[in-house]
């Protein structure tokens, strides 16, 4: 009608093209277009998401005229941490021979023993390395008065492997001017204060330079089965 009636287009402006041709090949898969989802993401997206997810993913890279990275990856995974570790023999063969129990405690993939005599951790990630150096410098500092693979087991254990109701603290002398004192800790009594203080402590110790009235308090924890000594 526009041509019979001598009407032409307004400048700037064109008909509008002609409908394309109906296309009968596959229909593409919008997940195999979609590389910046990860597959176990991809399960969980109904397809209408998904095509909206395509047709932006398309509208973008039509824009920038570049591809698009994915950013997520759930099967990017932290590198494996490994270090050396220089201690006495005894703590040594003390870990060594409970090496299951440690990795259990520890989290960590192995404990070796390399040629010059040194301990080998490795661990999963910068952080499981970290809360293994926690649980071992623990272990050593109570091997210091002694250290045997017994003990360091025992050491390993979150929780004893028998109920501890009852705790025999003794303070051994270290000078002439002092004495050995014992004292006992269990469920109803759970706090041992030790001190110059006879009315405020249960152990009371002669008035020496550099002992005060309320030195220090021993705490038991039956649930742990050990004692803190609270300075």
């Amino acid at each position: 009608r526009r041509a019979d009636a001598g009407l032409k287009p307004a400048s700037g402006f064109s008909l509008a093209p002609p409908p394309a041709e109906p296309s009968f090949g596959p229909v593409p898969n919008p997940l195999a277009v979609l590389p910046s989802v990860p597959a176990p993401v991809q399960s969980l997206l109904g397809a209408d998401v998904t095509s909206e997810l395509v047709r932006m993913r398309q509208a973008v890279e039509a824009a920038t005229g570049k591809p698009v990275e994915p950013r997520l990856r759930l099967d990017q995974r932290e590198e494996e941490q490994e270090t050396k570790l220089k201690m006495t023999e005894a703590l040594r063969e003390g870990l060594l021979e409970n090496e299951k129990q440690l990795l259990v405690r520890t989290g960590l993939l192995s404990v070796t023993l390399a040629d010059d005599g040194q301990v080998v951790l490795r661990a999963p990630s910068k952080q499981a390395l970290k809360d293994a150096m926690s649980v071992l410098a623990r272990i050593a500092h109570h091997c210091q008065w002694g250290c045997n693979p017994t003990k360091v087991g025992s050491l390993l254990r979150e929780k004893p492997d028998q109920p501890v109701h009852t705790v025999l603290v003794r303070l051994a002398a270290t000078s002439s001017r002092m004495q050995t004192q014992e004292g006992r800790v269990n469920q109803r009594q759970q706090k041992l204060r030790v001190g110059t203080d006879p009315a405020q402590c249960q152990i009371a110790l002669e008035p020496i330079a550099g002992i005060s009235r309320k030195h220090l308090t021993i705490t038991f924890e039956n649930d742990k089965g050990g004692c803190y000594v609270q300075d």
